[in-house]
């Protein structure tokens, strides 16, 4: 599994390069999975992220949290803000817009 997200890593950074939508959604998702099949997300957590995947969007949980209750960070991708503020809001969350791609994140070659 842990094999699996770092390919999964390689693979974001050209569809982000290229702005491939569909492949953003597909890997942040396989991601989340691969998150799951090792416990470490929450009931809370997968409730929010299934919702938001069922509109057409994608999430995972970042960094730390917790497996019982809620987590701290869940990253999505949505091309649709308002469809994604939908379902926020029926979660009681507010959203934080993010730009990618920009100084402070960049791909180095090794």
């Amino acid at each position: 599994i842990l094999d699996d997200q770092g390919k999964l890593v390689h693979r974001l950074l050209p569809a982000l390069e290229k702005a491939r939508h569909d492949k953003i959604i597909e890997i942040i998702r396989s991601g989340e999975a691969n998150l799951e099949k090792l416990g470490v997300v929450s009931p809370f957590a997968k409730k929010i992220i299934r919702d938001v995947e069922k509109s057409g969007g994608a999430a995972k949980i970042c960094g730390a949290g917790g497996t019982t209750k809620s987590t701290g960070i869940i990253l999505i991708y949505h091309t649709d803000l308002q469809i994604l503020q939908k379902v926020l809001k029926s979660h009681l969350l507010n959203p934080y817009k993010l730009k990618l791609g920009v100084e402070g994140l960049k791909m180095e070659k090794n």
